[in-house]
């Protein structure tokens, strides 16, 4: 897990410095990731790692463009997917939710979209 997450962490680190972020290259670690893990818990920690790094890095640097947003929203909701999927729900809604805090007010829309999924597959409505 460690050697997954140090190549994402550098994706972010390489942005940082005005370089463009691989989405394509952390696509391919996650899968990468899951075609070698037996354990959904394993895979959905790397993924929320995803997250949790794109929204701590707006956070720390400032707006960025829509394509990003688009990107960290598309990887929380394939999390919250793999997390149904693997009937994982109680064990990562705090995180889950977390994260969907974490996102409020940041620009694009994003943080109403991370709501939206949010709320989709955490709250019961009546």
């Amino acid at each position: 897990m460690k050697k997954y997450k140090k190549i994402i962490g550098r994706e972010f680190n390489l942005y940082r410095g005005n370089f463009k972020l691989s989405y394509s290259t952390i696509n391919s670690v996650i899968e990468k990731f899951k075609s070698i893990s037996s354990n959904p818990k394993w895979v959905i920690d790397l993924m929320l790692y995803v997250v949790e790094e794109g929204i701590e890095f707006t956070n720390t640097y400032g707006d960025i463009d829509k394509e990003f947003y688009q990107n960290i929203y598309e990887w929380y909701a394939s999390t919250i997917y793999y997390i149904a999927e693997h009937n994982q729900e109680d064990y990562y809604r705090e995180k889950c939710d977390e994260l969907m805090e974490d996102s409020q007010g940041i620009g694009w829309g994003f943080g109403d979209n991370m709501l939206s999924i949010y709320c989709e597959y955490f709250i019961e409505i009546d």
